[in-house]
């Protein structure tokens, strides 16, 4: 067993015991009610990870104040209303809960981060400066807060505490990071006031130090009360780590605070990826400015974030010195059994985030309720945390190994099914491994690994090199098939020049499978076309890359690549990076492939809104090329299914083999049929 007796050692914080030192972050679930009450799926969402025994898992972030809330379904501690609600959370987390898994409340006003079409209100900040948006846009422009407004807000904040303690919480958590209100006050890069709340770093703070100290007088000294601050801004004209520490030193001087949760980040392009890491992140990425403000302050416990994935990375920044608390938010949503099966000694079974952000951040910024891709469960608490036993035990055939398949398998040979999996190469995993070899998406591949290490586990006999067809499918009888096989790329053949050998799928390049010459074009829009560009022109290729997107459709054609990637961090750092390799080639299509070129014709009509691009030539051009790489469209592959719907009576169909998507949803399915069967 891999040592790990610093992270599953017990902690106290102002006298409250944690069970270990693995802490759940408030995230945005978009679980609550439009008026900002606790919902049935939150209650059973945070129950469950309750169960799973973490040391502290915080929810929310909530809103204080109506005029600063930022999302139609966020979390309300703006009206005693709210408290009943709040309470049935509580208490059915201590109920499902061990003892030391604690339960708090963050605290927040979004300040410039919101709108009026979310508050009915002109947003309020410490300056009248638009807040940005992480794609490069502003917001409107804020009123600046008066001083009594200033004072209102410091007891908002602490009535908003009260009511936490109120309905239960163990501790609240202020929010000072991440450029909402009160981290718009510390930040220069925010505040340009001149007056008692800005102009030099001890006043910035100034409004910080006031809601601490109304928060400890209203809750009493017993109850704990933490705060997350910046480790550094990342942005032209915030703070850095050297006046963070100052800060934190200031905050621990009040001896109002009881830990310091250290984070990074503004609603900003250049930092944004900071606050919800995309893949393209490196694992612990904050662990620094945990280490630096650990070694400034005194005493006060440390917490820091950073995609910290698993218990041996964790485990080893405890060691290091750089925190004594680790922020594992991803991972629990991902597994909420990661603290129990890390303190049993069971590291090979915790079901691995992916950093993908597909059920996350990609939902909850579309105002969508938050799951997740490797855990389907997520957010379905209610009917799928506990898997029933199957009334009667059938011999189901699953074809296709991969993450739906497996997915299928596994459920269902978990409720008690005879379950075999047929998979027609060497390899479990199918499209989920070519998935993780572009850059920055190697762990896209520990899902497959997850799932094939469980599956022998849970007792699915897996049978490689086995292709499924009409005639094996009737040998095997069985009484449930589950096709699982996938789909395949559709490549126009209205294009002249279609069969020629350099045209190629991106399958075929990303297996290697085929040869890729030196000037490649790949005609398609979608994140794997796009990173397939980026690997491709990290292996020395030029490549032109032609999105063949209705130009009707998209107002700026670069928001068509891409478009199926909703998270604004994983997009934006997907884009930054690939377009300083590759040729973007807008409004044009493929009209045909000849050896050594293509022709290009343009798509038609553009948005009426776009104006920032020239208006083209309208004649046909011709384009130098080796290679063509054509991902537009994808059709499940389902031939091999021909009549056995006469023979077997119970037949399903998952993943791309019933309509291709995301993984998200090829999970999905597995865990739905799954269930059925």
């Amino acid at each position: 067993m891999n040592e790990v007796n610093l992270l599953i050692a017990p902690g106290r914080i102002n006298g409250m015991t944690t069970r270990n030192r693995i802490v759940m972050s408030s995230a945005c679930t978009a679980m609550c009610s439009l008026e900002g009450y606790v919902t049935e799926q939150m209650i059973d969402y945070y129950a469950e990870r309750g169960r799973g025994g973490a040391g502290i898992i915080n929810v929310g972030y909530s809103y204080v104040d109506i005029r600063g809330k930022t999302g139609k379904h966020q979390m309300s501690t703006s009206e005693d209303s709210a408290i009943p609600y709040m309470r049935e959370l509580t208490k059915a987390f201590h109920a499902a809960s061990p003892v030391g898994t604690n339960i708090g409340a963050q605290l927040n006003h979004a300040g410039r981060q919101t709108n009026r079409e979310i508050t009915g209100f002109v947003p309020e900040a410490p300056s009248p400066i638009p807040g940005p948006f992480p794609t490069g846009r502003h917001m409107e422009v804020p009123e600046e807060l008066s001083i009594a407004r200033i004072h209102e807000l410091v007891k908002i904040f602490a009535q908003a505490a009260w009511r936490c303690k109120e309905a239960g919480f163990d501790l609240v958590e202020i929010h000072a990071a991440h450029g909402y209100l009160l981290s718009q006050f510390i930040s220069p890069y925010s505040n340009l006031r001149t007056d008692e709340y800005g102009g030099t770093l001890e006043k910035r703070l100034r409004i910080v130090q006031e809601v601490l100290e109304e928060t400890r007088g209203v809750v009493g000294p017993d109850f704990p009360v933490g705060i997350r601050i910046n480790g550094d801004d990342m942005v032209d004209g915030g703070y850095t780590i050297d006046e963070y520490r100052i800060v934190a030193q200031l905050i621990e001087k009040t001896g109002y605070v009881d830990y310091i949760s250290v984070s990074a980040g503004q609603h900003h392009p250049d930092s944004a990826a900071a606050m919800v890491a995309p893949m393209s992140m490196p694992l612990g990425f904050l662990e620094y400015l945990g280490a630096e403000v650990r070694s400034a302050v005194e005493k006060t416990p440390i917490f820091i974030v950073g995609r910290i994935k698993n218990p041996i990375s964790a485990e080893g920044i405890l060691q290091r010195g750089s925190a004594d608390y680790v922020v594992m938010t991803r991972a629990l949503m991902a597994d909420p059994e990661l603290p129990n099966k890390t303190m049993t000694g069971q590291l090979d079974d915790i079901r691995p985030c992916i950093t993908c952000m597909q059920g996350c951040t990609d939902r909850t910024w579309a105002g969508l309720d938050l799951t997740c891709l490797v855990n389907p469960a997520a957010g379905r608490e209610k009917t799928w945390s506990r898997l029933e036993p199957a009334p009667k035990k059938k011999r189901v055939l699953v074809v296709g190994g991969g993450p739906a398949g497996m997915e299928t398998a596994r459920v269902a040979a978990l409720r008690g099914h005879d379950v075999t999996l047929w998979e027609q190469s060497e390899t479990l995993g199918g499209t989920a491994l070519l998935a993780s070899i572009p850059p920055h998406r190697e762990e896209f591949s520990d899902l497959p690994r997850w799932l094939s290490t469980q599956l022998p586990k849970v007792g699915v006999k897996v049978i490689l090199g086995k292709k499924g067809d009409s005639a094996s499918v009737r040998l095997f009888a069985p009484d449930v098939l589950v096709a699982a096989t996938g789909a395949k790329p559709e490549i126009p053949e209205h294009v002249p020049g279609w069969n020629l050998p350099q045209v190629i799928t991106i399958h075929e390049a990303l297996s290697g499978q085929k040869e890729i010459g030196d000037r490649v074009l790949i005609l398609g829009h979608s994140t794997a076309a796009v990173e397939t560009a980026e690997w491709l022109a990290e292996r020395n290729k030029q490549v032109f890359l032609v999105s063949g997107a209705e130009t009707q459709t998209w107002e700026d054609p670069m928001d068509a690549l891409a478009y199926d990637k909703n998270s604004f961090t994983g997009r934006h750092s997907l884009m930054e990076s690939v377009m300083q390799k590759i040729e973007f080639i807008p409004f044009k299509t493929v009209k045909a492939i000849e050896e050594g070129f293509v022709t290009l014709s343009p798509m038609g009509e553009r948005h009426p809104c776009t104006t920032h691009y020239p208006i083209n030539d309208v004649t046909d051009e011709q384009l130098v090329v080796d290679t063509v790489i054509i991902h537009l469209r994808q059709r499940p592959v389902r031939a091999w299914m021909e009549g056995l719907d006469n023979i077997v009576s119970e037949i399903y169909k998952v993943g791309d083999c019933r309509e291709p998507r995301l993984a998200i949803d090829a999970m999905a399915d597995g865990g739905r049929v799954g269930r059925l069967i």
